[in-house]
């Protein structure tokens, strides 16, 4: 799903649900973080990380300099980074495409002809508990751990935490069927896709020809609140079925039992019975574009008691420094961000062959990182990027990531770089990138 859904929708079921405000936004905006926190594998800040950081082997102190550091989980969705496994292990898989049950449990029944078991599966088919599934045992451990929360100093983490897995919870409804990773499994084609708001069909074939990871062989539909969606994909090698559905009336289901999810921990009831509040809902939904300029008046529009205002930077505003490379006496400012992260120069393993052992070795992470622009005249190791603005927000939100990729990985595997010029690297504050 896009910001339509996971902030503007989120939001809008949190005010129903009796959270107040400050609190409904803080949900909103961590469920549409997610899609927007994208970071190099690594950063250097001056302010101390938590002991979380330190129990887990994810900081490194550097006493001569009073700096830190820190292993970071992105948990959106980056097109250049998702082409590598262990992005689509870290990253695309436990935020956005949950499958039945956890990564280290699969993995010990996958065969080459068994890859749809990495489907991601939806929460529910119809209003209802279905505990069992993965995804509600994910969201009823914060939903419960929210509830018995009796620290009022954790309130806002708690907030943090459920927007966080709200977004997951409602990408099962929009991605079901598809998986995190790249296989036969996601191979798909679109037979039609009606956008109800300006009446006409969608064309998006091309993206046939894309790999098959993820929903990317039929494009944006899936996440289109305004969609009729009508596609077919393998359901095993050999065979295909096909999915028709309208995104709008299947989505309400998800918005459903997200404001009974909420409801369970405000213990009040809705200020509007769910048809009712449903109706306005899906009007708000269907804009001329999903962008904020347009989202936001017309989520004013019907719900003009409810103030939306999403800005990534409100709770932490990260900024980030260019690296500088030094060798042979020459300097070299580097300004591709691809330079510094593993996950989108990772020489890629058929993921048959990954995941039908250990799904990663410390062997598969050995290669050379070299700048792209100076490839001929630099090499040079992943740098960490100098960053400023970490807050405690941001480490709680970082150490929410780490324990859902916990949960559904199993572990967070580091990367070993090693390099050509190891002894000709110098990181330097250059200029400020925002």
């Amino acid at each position: 799903m896009n910001i339509n859904y996971h902030y503007y929708t989120i939001k809008t079921l949190a005010v129903a649900a009796g959270f107040v405000e400050d609190e409904a936004q803080r949900i909103a905006h961590f469920s549409q973080y997610i899609d927007d926190c994208v970071f190099p594998w690594m950063i250097i800040t001056d302010t101390k990380p938590p002991p979380f950081f330190y129990e887990n082997n994810l900081v490194e102190d550097s006493k001569k300099d009073g700096l830190y550091k820190i292993t970071v989980c992105s948990t959106g969705i980056n097109i250049l980074n998702s082409i590598s496994i262990p992005y689509q292990v870290h990253a695309v898989t436990p935020f956005h495409f949950i499958p039945l049950k956890s990564l280290p449990e699969l993995k010990k029944e996958v065969k080459d002809s068994s890859r749809t078991i990495y489907r991601c599966v939806q929460a529910e088919s119809k209003s209802g508990d279905n505990e069992d599934l993965f995804i509600n045992k994910l969201v009823n451990d914060v939903v419960n751990k929210f509830i018995n929360n009796t620290d009022p100093l954790k309130r806002d983490e708690y907030l943090m935490r459920l927007g966080m897995i709200l977004h997951t919870y409602a990408d099962t409804y929009a991605h079901c069927n598809y998986s995190g990773l790249t296989g036969y499994e996601n191979k798909s084609s679109v037979l039609r896709a009606f956008d109800k708001m300006h009446g006409k069909e969608m064309f998006e074939k091309l993206y046939t020809l894309l790999p098959h990871t993820g929903h990317v062989n039929i494009g944006h539909t899936p996440d289109i609140c305004y969609y009729e969606l009508k596609y077919e994909m393998k359901s095993c090698k050999s065979d295909i079925f096909t999915v028709d559905r309208d995104n709008t009336s299947h989505f309400a289901i998800c918005s459903e039992n997200v404001l009974k999810l909420l409801c369970k921990i405000t213990g009040k009831e809705p200020t509007l019975e769910f048809e009712e509040l449903q109706k306005k809902i899906s009007v708000a939904q269907t804009v001329e574009k999903e962008e904020a300029k347009y989202l936001t008046p017309s989520w004013k529009k019907y719900f003009p008691g409810i103030e939306y205002h999403y800005k990534k930077t409100d709770y932490f505003d990260l900024k980030r420094t260019y690296a500088m490379v030094e060798a042979d006496e020459k300097a070299y400012i580097i300004d591709d961000d691809n330079a510094y992260d593993p996950y989108a120069m990772f020489d890629e393993s058929d993921p048959i062959t990954i995941y039908s052992r250990e799904y990663v070795d410390d062997e598969d992470y050995e290669h050379y990182i070299t700048a792209t622009s100076y490839k001929s005249k630099v090499g040079c190791k992943c740098i960490p990027i100098r960053v400023t603005g970490v807050n405690d927000d941001f480490y709680s939100y970082m150490k929410a990531a780490f324990k859902h990729v916990y949960a559904v990985v199993g572990d967070f595997k580091k990367f070993k770089i090693i390099s050509n010029h190891e002894d000709n690297i110098l990181c330097d504050l250059r200029r400020t990138y925002e």
